[in-house]
């Protein structure tokens, strides 16, 4: 079976970011690219999920994630989310928090979350963590000792003391 080539037909995504009356038109990152960008996202959310067990704060948890992974600078992963772009915002004057704004929306878009990349786009990355529902305990009966006393009586009177 032959089949057409996949270029040929294929609908080529792009990411406009309007930016001080001018657009920016970032495609789509090559392969390689993007495998990494997967690596990244997939190790973020593994240190996001393990410090999510151990604190119920979610700045805490995005704190944790911030410095846990250090293998790739936040420049490098704008480079790496605006692809050509990047060259092209930079020597069109854009400003730092701009690029910034510009690579993580970038970056979700690159990974296929254009929900998520709208929503950073528009917050102006503002958003705030989304907040989880706090942690609840379930008893249940299992019948084994307890070393926790229970809280004394609080109406003055005490127990009769055995002989």
């Amino acid at each position: 079976m032959a089949l057409a080539d996949l270029r040929e037909f294929i609908d080529s995504p792009k990411l406009t970011l309007p930016i001080g009356g001018r657009s920016y038109n970032v495609g789509p990152v090559t392969a390689q690219v993007w495998l990494r960008l997967q690596e990244i996202q997939a190790r973020a959310a593994k240190v996001i999920e393990d410090a999510a067990k151990l604190s119920d704060d979610p700045d805490a948890v995005l704190a944790a994630s911030d410095t846990e992974i250090d293998e790739i600078s936040e420049l490098d992963l704008i480079k790496l989310a605006l692809g050509d772009a990047f060259d092209v915002m930079v020597r069109g004057g854009v400003t730092g928090p701009e690029l910034k704004h510009a690579g993580v929306t970038a970056y979700y878009w690159q990974l296929g979350q254009e929900s998520v990349a709208e929503a950073i786009w528009i917050s102006a990355g503002k958003a705030t963590a989304p907040r989880r529902a706090p942690r609840t305990s379930i008893r249940t009966s299992t019948g084994a000792a307890t070393t926790t006393r229970k809280r004394a009586s609080g109406s003055g009177t005490s127990s009769r003391k055995k002989p």
